[in-house]
């Protein structure tokens, strides 16, 4: 994952994470285990399905929205860590989506 950041106007940071495509499938199994936890499915105790069937019987984009939501916290997480003279307030948001080859 690489991280880049830059002082904006006032109070604002530009963040740019990179999250490569073995990043995202190896996200994509820990989201499926935490949909896991939640799962009914007849013939099964609840949160013991299978994750294939988990995966199946969600939404792709719940999938993806949760890759991302983690990736994304994981990569705040680490650039706070590595730089403490960054404080931050609130919440993140205008979030651009760029898809580079295998790198979004």
């Amino acid at each position: 994952m690489e991280k880049k950041f830059k002082k904006g106007p006032h109070a604002n940071y530009e963040i740019e994470i990179t999250i490569s495509q073995a990043e995202q499938e190896e996200a994509k199994a820990t989201i499926l285990k935490h949909f896991q936890k939640d799962f009914e499915m007849a013939g099964f105790r609840k949160g013991m399905a299978p994750l294939d069937a988990v995966e199946k019987n969600t939404k792709p984009e719940y999938i993806q929205m949760g890759i991302y939501e983690h990736l994304i916290n994981k990569g705040l997480q680490e650039l706070i860590t590595e730089h403490k003279e960054l404080k931050l307030i609130g919440e993140p948001y205008d979030f651009k989506q760029v898809k580079e080859g295998e790198n979004t």
